[in-house]
Parts: C-alpha cells; structure tokens; sequence
C-alpha cells in the first residue's frame, strides 16, 4: 500500500511501483513474472520456486523410466543430475533400497558412482549388502531438497551378481563352525589329551624301570641289530631235480612181479542149522596117592 506522504518509485522500471515490487531491482521480478527455479521469489506470492515440476527440469544420466542393466562384476555404474541451478540451495540424498548412499557420491550431490563389486575380496558395508542380494531388481533413487520441496528420481536396475564359489579354506571354516564341525573338534581335544596322557605314563614307567635298574646295578644295555648280516649272502638251496630224475630211474628199472600169494575168498554163509550138545557123563579123575 502506498504512503500519500511518500514519493513511490519504479526503479526497475518493470511497471510496478517500488510498494507493489518485492525487488523493485530486479525487472524480473515482479507480480506479473513467471516463477523459475532459481531459489528467488519471481512472482511477487511469498513462495519461493513454487509450482515448478523440477523432475522435468533436471537431466538424469541415464534417464529414469526404464530398466537399467548392470553387470556389477565388470561395469562401474554411474548416474548424474544436470541443469540444477547453481545459485539453488539444494540438498541431494541417494539411496539403493533403504542403504544410504552418501560415501558414492559428489560433485556436490549430483553425481553417484557405484564400483565394480568384487564379492569374494571387498568388505565394504554396500559390497556385503549387494552380494548378499545377489543377482536382483534394484530400485536406486535421488531425492532432491529445495525451499523445503522434496523431488524424487527412481532408476529400475537389474543387478547381475556373479558370487566366486568358496574356497577350500572357507569350506573349512564353515565346517569347523557347524555342529558336527564342533563335535569333530571336541573329539580331537578329548584325543590329544588322552595321548598326552598315555606317553606321559609311558615315560614315567620308563624313568622308574631305570631308577630300579640303577638301584640294583642291573645292566640296561639295549640290544642293538648288527646291520652288517643285512649284507650276508646266504647259499642257494640245493637244485632236487636230479636226485627226482634217478629216483624215476630206479623204480622203471624194477621187475613187475605178479603177485604169489594166492587169494581165498570165503563166502560169507548164514549157518541156520543148529548144533547139538551132548550130554555126556562127567567122570572124576581121583588122584591116588601112592
């Protein structure tokens, strides 16, 4: 509203007095202005960069609303913002998932860059969190911050992980922390121990088996090989072929005698007649004594 006692300028010359103007040093801006982004109020409504859809202002690299492919084993993935106003005081948030991004990124914000992953070496948090998911959609979004305006940049990536097969010693490990790996190692122990044990009895039974030797002046001279009968020849067994061949000889020179004893058969006869005793008197013999 203007002052009767005040003089009212237009010194932007833009057709509004300096009471009408909310920077009547800018002919840009004034009531009748278009609003840009560019972080000020054009239009004169106490709003700063309102009513701008800044998701058709800004340039991704590579553009959203398609599905991205990435090797992650042999390409590094990149992604880019452009055309964001230099003078804008913006505040840029990435995300893959629910992880945040903010170790990838620069150029103030603008630029993401995601190596390759190396599964079987890297420990690094989005490394562990990636090969974990392994070969999967992945959703990657921008989140743009300006005069308390939030605007989101959505990428679709088919993520192709290629995970090493495990190495012997991680097999090891593996096994050696499972149940039966555990089992496996109690055993061992309770073994070890009971050897330990074993050859210390030995010891002790040989270190009193040689104090008793000593105390009764007992020899305890070990009886040790003599490695030179490992050289001795000894003869050959005698060749028997000969002594077999005269043997041979002599029994074909033997007259072949028929035998001269005769041989009686008797024929086996079931005698059925029944003998007869007699009954004859029994006569007493008595000795006279001459």
């Amino acid at each position: 509203m203007s002052d009767p006692l005040t003089f009212n300028f237009d010194n932007d010359n833009d057709d509004y007095y300096d009471f009408e103007d909310c920077n009547d040093l800018d002919s840009e801006i004034n009531p009748s202005s278009i609003e840009v982004w560019n972080g000020l109020d054009d239009d004169c409504n106490d709003l700063v960069d309102d009513n701008l859809r800044r998701e058709n202002l800004v340039l991704t690299v590579p553009r959203t609303q398609i599905v991205h492919e990435w090797d992650s084993v042999n390409e590094t993935l990149i992604f880019g913002l452009n055309n964001i106003p230099s003078q804008v005081n913006t505040e840029i948030i990435w995300h893959i998932g629910d992880y945040d991004l903010t170790e990838n990124i620069s150029n103030q914000g603008s630029r993401l860059v995601i190596n390759e992953l190396e599964c079987g070496k890297n420990k690094d948090n989005l490394t562990l969190l990636l090969c974990a998911n392994g070969t999967s959609r992945q959703q990657i979004t921008a989140t743009i911050i300006d005069s308390g305006i939030s605007t989101d940049f959505i990428w679709e990536i088919d993520m192709v992980v290629w995970i090493p097969p495990p190495t012997l010693f991680d097999n090891l490990i593996s096994f050696l922390t499972s149940g039966l790996g555990i089992l496996f190692l109690s055993g061992m122990v309770i073994t070890i121990l009971l050897a330990g044990v074993f050859v210390n009895y030995r010891i002790t039974q040989k270190k009193r088996l040689e104090e008793a030797y000593t105390a009764y002046s007992i020899p305890s001279n070990k009886i040790e090989y003599d490695y030179s009968f490992a050289k001795t020849e000894l003869p050959s067994a005698p060749d028997l072929s000969l002594l077999e061949i005269q043997n041979n000889a002599y029994e074909e020179s033997l007259p072949n005698l028929k035998a001269t004893i005769p041989i009686v058969t008797i024929p086996s006869k079931k005698i059925e007649d029944e003998v007869e005793l007699l009954n004859l008197p029994a006569r007493v013999v008595e000795e006279q004594n001459s």
